[in-house]
């Protein structure tokens, strides 16, 4: 948790256990998180600024200038897919791109780009009000960068952390976290102590000096940090912190994962199997203690599993109608290496069970479903065919090689579609 500077403004207007009228405002803005008040729903785009104008002349229609308290939930669409910016900006982040980087989308950079701008001129009206120093900003994320493809391109890495979006992995629950409270924040400090999004609503009803419902705070799964905002060295006195993500992504299946201290054990609910990390020595998760300190992390699961049912957690069970698990298979198709629009990819099983199929978009991206609608294809092998779609006649068929496999096959292109997530790329030749 990073707390801000207070950009050297006189006194405070806040003391320690304000109360709701020495607050103007409070802003908690959440990149990537769309709600029915986001700002994706005023007509956000990456490549303009429609949003924040909106937001900018709400700022001034609510009276900001001290009339009355505020409360503004701001939820940008950026970062997220479609991977859409500015050209200039893209342009500008495509300069600076060289082999050793491990960033290297430059549409990506221009998103992050234009949210910091747009932020920025939020905080800059604050500013023109005269409310500044009186309104508490908190920024965030919902989740970690996304690592999958799009169109093609790797979209982010959250390198040293592991993994991103979806997983219960550093790199997908591990988010930014920046906090501006002036007058008891101290300026441009940083608190490592482990806090989660549930913590907001206590620190909020602190911060203000509201009570809330005594029934529905009862059941809160959160503390106020307003004891880390006034000191970053102090602690919250927390023995863990729980996550459940009982659900399937690119980047993970069924999960759930408890950090006490340093340490972290997450439990796959496929399986049962455990993986066991201490977070001060490793956090990129890369060496699991598991099998070396079993007495930790049997500790640990047991103390996930009283947890879940003192929420009444809901648990995935296995599914005995369950069909093969399906693979992601997408990629670009390509003719004398310009991208196709309209063409037709199709795999055939080559040992029976369901065909897939997929369309490519004007930039020649595919992916493929099943004609069950189910996303990817079921591992295994393939023959593949590809109807490219003329402007005028029937459209002609034409049996191709990808660039990453050998020569095709008297019947066919055949393919083998590996578990997990497949890049499979056409590049066509002209009759």
């Amino acid at each position: 948790m990073q707390i801000t500077p207070n950009k050297g403004k006189g006194a405070p207007f806040c003391s320690p256990g304000p109360r709701l009228h020495k607050i103007a405002a409070l802003i908690l803005t959440i990149p990537t998180l769309c709600l029915s008040t986001s700002a994706a729903n005023c007509g956000e785009s990456p490549t303009n600024d429609r949003a924040p104008n909106i937001v900018l002349i709400l700022v001034d229609d609510l009276g900001w200038a001290g009339r009355r308290p505020v409360f503004l939930n701001l939820c940008y669409h950026t970062v997220h897919t479609p991977i859409e910016a500015k050209q200039e900006v893209v342009d500008r982040y495509a300069k600076k791109l060289r082999p050793d980087l491990r960033h290297q989308n430059p549409t990506y950079a221009a998103m992050v780009h234009s949210l910091d701008e747009n932020v920025g001129r939020v905080l800059d009206k604050l500013d023109a009000l005269g409310v500044a120093d009186r309104t508490v900003v908190i920024l965030t994320s919902d989740n970690g960068g996304f690592i999958n493809p799009y169109r093609g391109r790797t979209v982010t890495s959250n390198h040293p952390l592991r993994s991103g979006k979806g997983s219960l992995w550093e790199g997908g629950v591990r988010v930014p976290l920046l906090i501006r409270w002036p007058g008891v924040a101290p300026a441009g400090l940083t608190c490592r102590e482990p806090v989660v999004s549930t913590d907001f609503y206590p620190t909020i009803l602190k911060m203000t000096g509201l009570a809330g419902d005594a029934a529905h705070n009862a059941a809160v799964d959160g503390v106020s940090l307003v004891p880390l905002l006034k000191n970053p060295q102090a602690a919250l006195g927390r023995e863990a912190i729980y996550f459940h993500y009982p659900h399937y992504y690119p980047t993970t299946t069924p999960v759930s994962s408890v950090r006490a201290g340093d340490w972290k054990l997450l439990e796959f609910h496929e399986d049962q199997r455990v993986e066991l990390y201490n977070l001060a020595a490793d956090p990129g998760e890369q060496n699991d203690l598991a099998a070396q300190v079993p007495e930790r992390a049997e500790q640990l699961r047991r103390r996930l599993h009283a947890w879940r049912e003192a929420v009444d957690a809901q648990m995935p069970e296995p599914n005995p109608a369950r069909r093969p698990k399906m693979s992601r298979v997408s990629g670009i198709v390509t003719l004398d290496g310009q991208p196709v629009a309209g063409a037709r990819i199709t795999f055939l099983p080559a040992k029976g069970g369901r065909p897939a199929s997929g369309v490519t978009d004007g930039t020649g991206e595919y992916r493929l479903t099943t004609f069950e609608k189910d996303d990817g294809a079921a591992p295994g092998r393939y023959a593949v065919t590809v109807v490219l779609k003329k402007t005028t006649g029937p459209a002609r068929e034409t049996w191709i090689v990808p660039k990453r496999y050998a020569d095709p096959k008297t019947t066919g292109l055949q393919i083998e579609v590996a578990p997990g997530i497949n890049r499979i790329d056409f590049d066509l030749r002209s009759d």
